[in-house]
């Protein structure tokens, strides 16, 4: 019984929502995917300041829709807040991506879409060690 009520509040702690986590001196809030976590907590391993990223958007819009509809271009748009948790001040990053070639297979298009996504957050990796290179 005392292992029951033990492992019960222990559950409930892990369970819980965490608005923030953590991987190694980069943190993320909740709006980084696990996917988007790995990717830059991987390539910002060596970053020597303790950085926070929030506020992630990722948008795509689609453009240049030909008169059948069959063929047209994407615009993904990826927004984010970075900071350095010694400074008071924090930066916007934002990168575009046009993808000319979308598939009508939603299978496609979505491993398409993946791709681009991490395209950018490679893009945001590399201003950000590029940034902070000096150090």
């Amino acid at each position: 019984m005392f292992i029951i009520r033990f492992i019960i509040p222990l559950l409930i702690i892990g369970c819980s929502s965490i608005d923030e986590k953590s991987f190694g001196r980069v943190s993320f809030d909740n709006s980084f995917t696990a996917e988007h976590r790995f990717i830059l907590s991987t390539c910002l391993s060596g970053l020597k300041q303790e950085l926070y990223l929030s506020n992630l958007s990722i948008e795509t819009t689609t453009e240049n829709i030909n008169n059948l509809g069959l063929e047209f271009d994407s615009k993904s748009i990826l927004t984010t807040n970075f900071e350095t948790l010694d400074a008071d001040e924090i930066f916007e990053f934002k990168v575009e991506e046009v993808s000319e070639t979308n598939f009508l297979s939603s299978n496609m298009a979505s491993n398409q879409s993946s791709e681009i996504e991490q395209v950018m957050m490679y893009k945001l990796c590399d201003h950000i060690n590029r940034k902070y290179s000096h150090d």
